[in-house]
């Protein structure tokens, strides 16, 4: 039994490559600023401070598990690609509203 099976995932495209790989490259872009806000926000805050900066991962994780995990895999699975196009697409909205209020937050402090 294949845990996985590639040759079916690509074999199912039928006729909706571009939606499909749209949802999956704005998908992946979103796990990669979910993983680059860990380092923006470890090197932009405050060693001082009481580490309420990372509070901000909790809003992003949800993005994250509501708006991209769920249509990652219908993409995956060739399900649902308009739903997942559209729900990624409102995860990178989200995203980008929320990486500007934390800049916004950073540029705050001015550091020692």
């Amino acid at each position: 039994m294949k845990v996985c099976d590639f040759k079916k995932l690509f074999r199912s495209l039928d006729g909706h490559q571009s939606v499909r790989i749209w949802a999956l490259i704005i998908g992946g872009l979103q796990v990669g600023f979910w993983i680059y806000l860990f380092f923006y926000i470890a090197r932009h805050s405050n060693p001082k401070g009481d580490g309420m900066e990372w509070v901000a991962m909790a809003p992003a994780t949800g993005i994250l598990v509501m708006f991209v995990w769920p249509p990652l895999q219908f993409a995956a699975k060739n399900e649902l690609l308009l739903l997942a196009l559209v729900l990624t697409s409102a995860g990178a909205l989200m995203n980008a509203a929320l990486f500007i209020e934390i800049a916004r937050e950073f540029a705050e402090y001015q550091g020692p």
